[in-house]
């Protein structure tokens, strides 16, 4: 295979996202896209799975504000503090703010920018739960920083 060659895919997977070393050669040794676990089978590129994981991972941050607020509402039970309690509330809040809006809206626009072919940054977003994050960490810093 010429250095050309191998270049012009290093190219398209550096723009697909796909990992080094996850293209299938034919014996043309033409890249057909990443190699299927079993080596048969339909391929999938990043590029299709990408929006998937960022979905997935913007229900986790949901998922992890949520159980924060758990383990600060049961600490807040277990000590009779009724104003931890209420902080415990509003990271509920901000968590089910997150799970059941901010990643449904992500998830719908960027299924509506991959139809369209336009970018998927959505930096206000980002900055929204990039905000709700740092408040919860905070709150838990204090319910742990705070005397008993």
């Amino acid at each position: 295979m010429s250095g050309q060659g191998r270049e012009h895919r290093s190219e398209e997977r550096a723009r697909s996202g796909a990992p080094r070393g996850s293209e299938q050669e034919t014996s043309s040794g033409s890249a057909t896209g990443p190699a299927p676990p079993g080596g048969t089978g339909r391929t999938t590129s990043a590029r299709e799975t990408q929006p998937e994981r960022t979905v997935l991972s913007w229900q986790r941050t949901g998922l992890g504000v949520l159980a924060l607020a758990g383990l600060l509402a049961r600490a807040a039970v277990t000590d009779g503090a009724p104003v931890r309690l209420a902080v415990a509330g509003g990271v509920a809040l901000l968590g089910l703010g997150v799970l059941g809006g901010l990643a449904p809206l992500r998830a719908q626009r960027v299924r509506r920018a991959l139809d369209h072919g336009t970018a998927v940054a959505e930096a206000r977003l980002a900055l929204a739960v990039t905000a709700v994050v740092v408040a919860v960490a905070g709150a838990a810093l204090v319910a742990v920083l705070s005397p008993r």
